[in-house]
């Protein structure tokens, strides 16, 4: 049970290196150093306060009703873990916001979500995220397959 509500915490700790690689080669660094600089320090802050936080509610409960380690749990932070994964395999290829798209709308149905909801909301937040990184914070995101319609962002 602990090892379960450690992985994303932990995962997130993993991902600040990843992201800094990601950005080495940004378009504007100047501009654009404090925000990745932001959001990779506040994932540090927020995974360590996430895991201190865990720990401590975990060794409130007695030993006696502690869950021993399953392995059906396990299923669902796998199969995320495999998405990510995914994720950055095809991240340059196929581009941001069609593998953004896929893996939200794969992640929201194992979450319960409806198809026409996990369609619209995971697309919809793809292509809104891209257009604000790309047009208001200058990020440079792959664009992939859409490569054609880059003219008509700038």
């Amino acid at each position: 049970m602990l090892f379960e509500k450690l992985l994303f915490p932990i995962f997130c700790l993993l991902l600040v290196p990843v992201y800094f690689l990601g950005t080495v080669n940004l378009r504007n660094p100047a501009q654009t150093y404090l925000f990745v600089k932001f959001v990779a320090v506040g994932m540090v802050i927020v995974s360590v306060f996430l895991i201190f936080k865990i720990i401590r509610e975990h060794r409130l409960i007695p030993p006696a009703e502690r869950q021993g380690f399953k392995f059906s749990p396990l299923k669902r932070p796998l199969i995320f873990l495999g998405l990510m994964v995914v994720y950055l395999l095809f991240f340059q290829t196929l581009g941001f916001v069609i593998v953004s798209g896929i893996v939200f709308t794969v992640f929201m149905k194992i979450l319960g979500g409806s198809w026409p909801r996990s369609l619209l909301i995971s697309w919809g937040l793809s292509i809104t995220v891209f257009i604000i990184f790309v047009r208001f914070f200058y990020v440079t995101l792959p664009w992939g397959l859409l490569k054609p319609l880059e003219f008509y962002l700038y």
